[in-house]
C-alpha cells in the first residue's frame, strides 16, 4: 500500500516469489498494487531492476540465487512464462535455457486484470503478476476472489490497515511487513483455507495437531448432561477461541494464532441421531458464532436447546435431494455419523470442494468447537534493516 517501506517490501517480495524457482505452495505470485504505488515509475524501476539482478544458474555456483525447476513447466505454467493477455506487458520477461531439468529466468507480469488467467490459476514457477487496486478494501477483495487461501502478505507500516487487513483477508497463513514463505515449525503453524486445505483444515505443527491423528468416540465425558456440556463450550470459546494466542516470544517478530468462525454450517439430521447429539452440534455450532441451517426429513427434537441458541439458527423440512440442491451454500457440512452420508452427498461434496465433518460428537469441548473454525496464523515482522521498531 501507500504506507508501505517499499525499498524493504521489494526485498520481501523478491524472497518470498523467486525463492526456490517459486516452486514452493507458498510462494507468491500475485502482487496486488494499491494505485499510487503502481502508478508510481520509480518504485516499477527498482522492482524491475531487483528481479533483473537476481542471479541464475547452476546451484553449485555461489552467486546463483534461483536454480532450476523439479520438472518440465506443465501446460499452465508453460502458457504463464509465454504468453500475454490483452493489456498485459512483460516488466521481466524470463529467460530459458534448453537444459534437463529445465532453467529459467525470474519472469515480471503487468497489468493483469481481475478475473483474469494469471489471477486465477495457481502456478509454482518463477512469475510475478502485477495487478492494480483502487484501495486496500479492493486489493484485498481481489485477493480473496481466488479459489485459494495459503497464505498472504501485506507491506504496510500503517497499523490500522494492518488490522483491516488481519479481519478481511481469507488465507491460514499471514504475513505483515515480511517474506512470505519460511514457516518455522511451532512460530508459525503451517495451514490454508479453501482449496489451500485438506479436509478440516488442521494446521501442521499448530496446537490441534495432534487431533488428526487420534480417534474420539461418542462416549467421552460420558457422564456430563447436555446443559453441562453447552455450558463447557461457552466457557471454552470465550476463553481460549476468542483469545489471541502467542506461538513464540521472539525479539523483532510477533506470532499470534487465532481463531475465526467457518462460516455458513450446513447440519443435516437422520433418523439414527440421538437428542443428545443434535442438540450438542447444533449449539456447538451455533456458539462459535457461525451461521447455521438445520435440516432434516421431519422437525427435529429442538426443545432442550437452550433458548439464546434456538433463535440463532434456521432449520428446513426438506428431502435429501431438496438439501443436495442447496449445499453449495454451506462452507462446511455436519453430520452426526459418517455412515449415514449417502453417496449423492459425497459425490456434490466432493465436487464443490465442501467438507463433511462427521466425526463422533464430542463433550470435549474443544475438540467439538474445533470443527467450526479456522485457525489463522499471523507473522508480523516489528523490525526494519535490524533496528527494532513500535510498529
Amino acid at each position: 500500500t501507500d504506507f508501505a517501506d517499499q525499498e524493504q517490501a521489494i526485498q520481501n517480495i523478491i524472497k518470498s516469489a523467486f525463492s526456490h524457482s517459486g516452486q514452493k505452495c507458498s510462494a507468491t505470485s500475485l502482487l496486488i498494487l494499491t494505485q499510487n504505488v503502481y502508478n508510481d515509475k520509480k518504485f516499477k524501476k527498482q522492482l524491475t531492476q531487483a528481479i533483473l539482478n537476481h542471479r541464475y544458474g547452476s546451484p553449485w555456483q555461489f552467486e546463483t540465487q534461483i536454480s532450476y525447476l523439479a520438472h518440465q513447466p506443465n501446460e499452465n505454467l508453460h502458457w504463464a512464462l509465454t504468453s500475454l493477455e490483452p493489456n498485459e506487458e512483460w516488466a521481466v520477461k524470463p529467460e530459458f535455457k534448453l537444459t534437463d531439468p529445465p532453467l529459467i529466468s525470474p519472469g515480471l507480469k503487468w497489468g493483469i486484470k481481475p478475473g483474469s488467467f494469471m489471477h486465477q490459476t495457481e502456478l509454482f514457477g518463477p512469475i510475478l503478476s502485477v495487478i492494480k487496486a483502487n484501495s486496500l478494501s479492493h486489493a484485498i477483495a481481489i485477493a480473496n476472489s481466488t479459489e485459494y487461501g495459503l497464505t498472504a502478505g501485506l507491506e504496510s507500516l500503517n497499523p490500522d490497515e494492518q488490522n483491516y487487513w488481519k479481519e478481511n483477508i481469507q488465507a491460514g497463513n499471514l504475513y505483515i511487513n515480511r517474506e512470505t514463505t519460511g514457516a518455522v515449525v511451532q512460530r508459525q503453524p503451517f495451514g490454508g483455507i479453501k482449496k489451500s486445505a485438506i479436509g478440516p483444515g488442521i494446521k501442521t505443527g499448530g496446537h490441534f495437531y495432534i487431533t488428526s491423528f487420534i480417534n474420539t468416540t461418542k462416549n467421552n465425558n460420558h457422564k456430563k448432561t447436555i446443559e453441562e456440556t453447552i455450558i463447557d463450550y461457552q466457557t471454552i470459546m470465550t476463553n481460549f477461541f476468542t483469545k489471541t494466542h502467542q506461538t513464540s516470544n521472539i525479539i523483532g517478530e510477533s506470532n499470534e494464532t487465532c481463531y475465526k468462525p467457518v462460516g455458513h454450517i450446513g447440519i443435516r439430521i437422520t433418523e439414527t441421531d440421538t437428542i443428545a447429539e443434535i442438540v450438542l452440534i447444533i449449539s456447538a455450532a451455533v456458539i462459535t458464532k457461525c451461521k447455521v441451517t438445520v435440516s432434516s426429513d421431519k422437525i427435529p427434537p429442538l426443545n432442550q436447546i437452550p433458548e439464546k441458541i434456538h433463535n440463532q439458527f434456521t432449520y428446513h423440512i426438506e428431502s435429501e435431494s431438496q438439501f443436495i440442491k442447496r449445499i453449495n451454500q454451506f462452507d462446511r457440512i455436519r453430520f452426526c455419523h459418517a455412515d449415514t452420508i449417502t453417496h449423492e452427498i459425497h459425490t456434490i461434496t466432493a465436487k464443490n470442494n465442501t467438507y463433511i465433518e462427521a466425526r463422533p460428537v464430542s463433550k470435549i469441548a474443544k475438540i467439538e468447537l474445533m470443527r467450526y473454525m479456522i485457525e489463522q496464523t499471523i507473522s508480523h515482522q516489528t523490525h526494519r534493516y535490524g533496528n527494532i521498531v513500535d510498529n
